[in-house]
């Protein structure tokens, strides 16, 4: 199995690295060149993604928390990204791909705390919910104003009330 290997390059502040050069390393290394063009940025808007490809815009983000997690977290996961620029989903030519770049298992199993951490940088559920039709109960994050899915699939039109903001 081939591992990702560290190479050298100078981040441009503590803990920031180049993702465009991290990009031309990895297609380099990789695929020899051969994949399209993407920009690449960092995003402050996602907390709880790692990472995304737009293959339409040639566009890969980046989450800014990963800007002080390991280089080789990082790189692992612009690689994931990367091979969603041929393969769309996470479907059987998409995993024969991770382990042929030495990837096997993904970035999950490769980097496990990722999980974990990512998982701590959640907000609270902020808001508790209940169906008028059914009773059921939800917990959000943010407000809602939207109709109970389990009653719509009866023919009944129930919306969620507000019990309490915790």
């Amino acid at each position: 199995m081939i591992q990702l290997e560290l190479f050298a390059f100078e981040p441009e502040k503590a803990g920031e690295y180049n993702l465009q050069d991290l990009f031309d390393h990895l297609n380099g290394k990789h695929w020899k060149g051969r994949l399209s063009s993407f920009r690449c940025e960092w995003s402050n808007r996602m907390i709880t993604t790692w990472g995304a490809c737009y293959r339409g815009r040639k566009l890969i983000r980046i989450s800014s928390r990963f800007k002080n997690r390991s280089i080789e977290e990082l790189m692992a996961l612009m690689s994931h990204e990367m091979i969603h620029i041929r393969y769309s989903g996470h479907g059987m030519r998409f995993r024969r791909e991770l382990r042929r770049i030495g990837l096997e298992g993904d970035v999950q199993r490769r980097f496990p705390g990722l999980v974990s951490w990512s998982s701590s940088q959640r907000r609270e559920l902020r808001y508790k919910y209940i169906c008028s039709g059914c009773g059921v109960t939800i917990r959000r994050r943010r407000k809602i104003h939207g109709y109970c899915a389990a009653c719509g699939s009866k023919g009944v039109q129930s919306k969620f009330k507000l019990v309490t903001k915790l």
